[in-house]
């Protein structure tokens, strides 16, 4: 899973907060994205499950 095709739609990533929810090896993939592109890791929030 790639956040590639949502991220032209995203108008303010900078200042979003991003909720993530899902599988450990899928929350750790989305999120090293998400860090790769800018966003701090205060904007991220996770809530993992298996």
């Amino acid at each position: 899973m790639s956040i590639a095709p949502f991220w032209p739609l995203l108008r303010s990533a900078a200042r979003a907060t991003f909720y993530l929810a899902g599988p450990p090896p899928m929350l750790n993939a989305i999120s090293h994205e998400l860090r790769g592109r800018g966003i701090s890791r205060d904007a991220i929030r996770i809530d993992a499950w298996e």
